[in-house]
């Protein structure tokens, strides 16, 4: 995959659930530089929703004095999507299949399954201030 940065893009955003409504604005300007297809970009939004969402809610535990900053950087070759917050993060593969056994009944774990599923790879970090989501995409097409 490349290395070669070329547009970033950043939004930082109020841990309330009414602020992820930004997100989409925010997508579709990225989007005008990446030109992504219409399902490529339905997958983006969707697990990006997902991350931001997990931010606010378990992360930052929606305290609105604390921020979401969600950052897009295009690459020649792949798309990187980071949310960052305060919580303590997570360990992908710990989070329970939601097709299995009695996690069908769980309320919770399909926002992390489908990430796994539509993104090409997911992580999370620790950061110096709490935790970062990291999504990456690859592009079909050089930007």
């Amino acid at each position: 995959m490349s290395t070669t940065i070329r547009h970033i893009f950043t939004l930082h955003i109020q841990s309330s659930l009414k602020s992820i409504r930004r997100l989409s604005a925010f997508l579709k300007k990225a989007n005008t530089v990446i030109n992504l297809s219409e399902n490529d970009f339905y997958r983006l939004h969707l697990c990006a929703t997902e991350a931001v969402n997990n931010a606010i809610l378990h992360g930052n535990n929606l305290d609105e004095k604390k921020v979401v900053e969600i950052r897009c950087e295009v690459k020649k070759t792949v798309l990187i999507l980071s949310v960052s917050d305060f919580g303590n993060g997570f360990i992908v593969n710990a989070i329970p299949n939601p097709l299995r056994g009695k996690n069908k009944l769980k309320s919770g774990g399909r926002g992390i399954f489908l990430m796994k599923a539509l993104m090409d790879s997911i992580e999370s970090r620790r950061t110096k201030t709490g935790s970062v989501t990291i999504l990456k995409m690859r592009l079909r097409k050089e930007v």
